[in-house]
């Protein structure tokens, strides 16, 4: 039930399923949008309820009655469900065309009543459709009058179907109601059970461009063709407008005056449009780019125009923009989302340091912002379902709405940072920032990116991916993260995707009292040839649900400092510092920094890898067991000047297999161990302790293992080794050769 208009009512759900019982929508006199898919459980319906009007925009599936009992409900041609509709009296119905010749299916249409209701068809910019918008596969019971009201932004002479149907009844009939200004047209019943649209008359402007100076006036300048008659022509008021690749003159177009023209579509992909001049493009009309060229907005008089804009295709190029409701190169509409459509597009913003309170509704799987210049939302963006985002350009782009902001819908990735930055600062009040899917910082192997949060909360239903095939030139993608929550499902620093030659450079940096929390694995510096460094400072804690690698793969790696009183804690896994051949890894732990692994502390893990632990200060670091040096190959260091080094639950061990060399250098601090302390258990293991104090409370082993190959050494100078447990022993090159 709704209490005000709002475009953004029902959305991000993780399911909405549609059940017997059926879904009632009561709009109370408001208007509102539903973006979120209404999914097929057990057949339901969907009822419409209360004056004012409710728009479907998601790609529902539900496949009950849809029925129309007060006010009007409008459903795009993205809806699969195909069951009956129904309208009573007074009531409407919208059909919203989404692409070239799509339609909503359905299985019965009825008007219930004798009296009256509409029917609203809008064909978009897509041009006479070859398919009825509205296709029923059954019988349509027209007991009263159904007004259709048409609405086309490239209307064309010709006939063409907009209601199909199986059988039709009842005494009723269709009457036309509204068309689009300069459209002279009428309706016919085509024997072929069809309702058809016959445009007689369409004064639609084409942009030709020949006359010298590329003017655009008010019925003056020859720079047009209609396309109704295919005769050179003026531009007059009213009249939509179309600017396609068929221009053979200039393609700089020079606004001179105030223009309302009842749409604007901009069809180009060869041919590269600009709009000049101080004249401007006002009335309620809209604007729309589709194909695949670009079309910059560079007019000075401050487009007035209060309809959307819609970036379905291509690059629209601005170099103003403003708040809702003031002019700017996208018109003066308000600030409301769906005001800001982008679809296949990209809006590129190349203009100065800006801030406005508009948002944008992402439509489809590679919506873009490109920003050559600073561009600061204080509006929410809105994302449709499998929608995914793109942000281009050297400059930032920062999100500065507080509340609720989607930033995808569920496509892979959902949201790629691919240059330049994206902030997400919640300084203006508590801000919730959703990505569906995977999040990529960096990806273009042309550039780096870098992702701040600022007194927020990023929430990543999948990956986080910093430098994600960020190529082989040294790119650098960074992730900065100040008093703010980040949640990932996955985290990883430094992945390839796939490309040869991979060389980047990954940061991760916590400041103040920020959280990341990552409910799945860690790959810090996980593909060949990257470099991830992470830095955990102030009272940061980074929660890791399950098992770290640092410095994953060979030629990978990676850093890890702890300082200040910052935390890491790996909750249910182990933490390998170096893996992988010649993978290295290198943990840095100060002041009252502390890392806490559920699991195995491995410097070093598997391959011939490199590693190192270092411990200063008041710094504190423990793992359930502990390895320096752990497979064949390996090399590892520990360096421990002060602070607490513990094994909790089991040995720990240096050199422990075969061809690894593991070393400890102590000159402070403590190291408890509650298992057994091996030094050369069957590689080779150094302690040179010059300070501090040492304590098992099991064996302590120098050289035990590995058929007389095992090599320790243990040199204190100054400090204390203890066994606690005088029950225990201590076993000197039991198997190999002590020092």
């Amino acid at each position: 039930q709704a209490s005000r208009d709002n475009a953004n009512f029902l959305h991000d759900l993780t399911l909405a399923q549609v059940q017997a019982g059926g879904a009632i929508f009561d709009s109370q006199g408001f208007n509102v949008t539903i973006a979120q898919t209404l999914f097929n459980t057990g057949g339901g319906g969907l009822t419409k309820i209360g004056s004012g009007t409710v728009t479907l925009t998601g790609a529902n599936g539900y496949t009950g009655t849809t029925a129309v009992n007060a006010g009007k409900l409008v459903i795009t041609t993205d809806s699969t469900g195909g069951g009956d509709l129904t309208l009573a009296h007074g009531t409407g119905l919208g059909v919203i065309v989404k692409s070239a010749n799509a339609q909503l299916n359905a299985a019965t249409l009825t008007l219930a009543t004798s009296t009256a209701a509409s029917l609203d068809i809008d064909l978009g910019a897509f041009g006479n459709p070859a398919l009825a918008p509205l296709n029923v596969s059954g019988e349509i019971a027209i007991n009263g009058t159904l007004t259709l009201n048409i609405a086309d932004s490239l209307a064309q002479l010709g006939q063409f179907p907009l209601v199909q149907y199986g059988s039709r009844t009842g005494a009723g009939n269709f009457v036309l109601g509204s068309l689009p200004p300069g459209v002279q047209a009428h309706l016919v019943t085509n024997v072929l059970n069809s309702i058809d649209l016959v445009i007689t008359g369409a004064s639609t402007p084409r942009w030709e461009g020949t006359v010298a100076g590329g003017v655009w006036d008010i019925n003056n300048t020859v720079n047009w063709i209609d396309l109704g008659t295919a005769a050179a022509s003026t531009y007059f008021e009213g009249t939509p407008v179309l600017f396609n690749d068929d221009a053979t003159g200039t393609t700089t177009v020079n606004l001179v005056t105030t223009v309302n023209p009842g749409n604007v579509t901009l069809n180009n992909v060869t041919l590269p449009y600009t709009l000049i001049g101080a004249g401007k493009i006002s009335g309620n009309t809209g604007l729309t780019k589709q194909g695949a060229g670009t079309f910059a907005l560079a007019n000075t008089g401050g487009n007035s125009f209060t309809g959307p804009t819609v970036i379905a295709e291509g690059t629209l190029i601005v170099t103003n923009l403003a708040n809702g409701g003031s002019p700017s190169a996208i018109g003066a509409s308000s600030a409301n989302p769906t005001n800001l459509v982008i679809g296949k597009g990209v809006l590129s913003y190349a203009g100065p340091a800006v801030t406005i309170n508009r948002g944008y509704n992402n439509q489809a799987t590679n919506s873009t912002i490109d920003t050559q210049g600073d561009l600061s939302l204080s509006g929410s963006p809105l994302a449709a379902l499998g929608s995914g985002f793109i942000k281009t350009g050297p400059a930032q782009l920062a999100y500065r709405a507080a509340g609720s902001n989607h930033l995808s819908g569920g496509f892979n990735p959902g949201y790629h940072a691919a240059a330049g930055t994206v902030l997400f600062d919640g300084t203006a009040g508590s801000q919730i920032n959703r990505s569906q899917s995977e999040f990529w910082v960096g990806g273009s192997t042309t550039s780096g990116a870098a992702l701040v949060l600022s007194n927020t909360t990023v929430i990543i239903d999948s990956w986080l991916g910093v430098g994600h095939g960020n190529g082989t030139i040294g790119n650098t993608a960074s992730v900065t993260v100040n008093n703010s929550k980040l949640q990932t499902g996955n985290l990883s620093l430094g992945y390839d995707n796939g490309l040869p030659g991979n060389s980047a450079f990954q940061i991760l940096t916590l400041n103040g009292a920020s959280t990341l929390t990552n409910r799945g694995d860690s790959n810090l510096g996980e593909s060949p040839g990257s470099t991830a460094t992470v830095s955990i400072n102030g009272t940061s804690l980074f929660w890791l649900a399950n098992r770290c690698f640092l410095g994953q793969r060979s030629s990978a790696t990676g850093t890890v400092t702890i300082a200040n009183s910052g935390r890491m804690i790996i909750n249910n896994g182990w933490f390998s510092i170096g893996n992988g051949d010649f993978g290295s890894g290198s943990v840095l732990i100060k002041d009252a920094g502390s890392l806490f692994v559920s699991g195995d502390l491995n410097v070093t893990d598997g391959g011939a890898s490199i590693g190192r632990l270092t411990l200063q200060d008041n710094a504190t670091a423990s793992g359930n067991a502990i390895y320096v040096g752990k497979s064949i190959g390996t090399i590892a260091t520990a360096v421990i000047s002060a602070g607490t080094l513990t094994a909790r639950g089991n040995n720990f061990r240096v050199g422990q297999n075969g061809g690894s060399l593991g070393t400890v250098n102590m000159s402070g601090g403590t190291v408890a161990v509650s298992g057994e302390l091996w030094v050369g258990e069957a590689g080779q293991g150094i302690w040179n302790q010059t300070g501090g104090a040492v304590y098992s409370t099991n064996w302590l082993a120098i050289a035990r293992n590995g058929g007389g190959a095992s090599i320790g050494t243990y040199n204190i100078s100054a400090g204390s080794l203890a066994e606690l447990d005088p029950g225990d022993q201590f076993i000197v090159a039991e198997n190999g050769s002590a020092h």
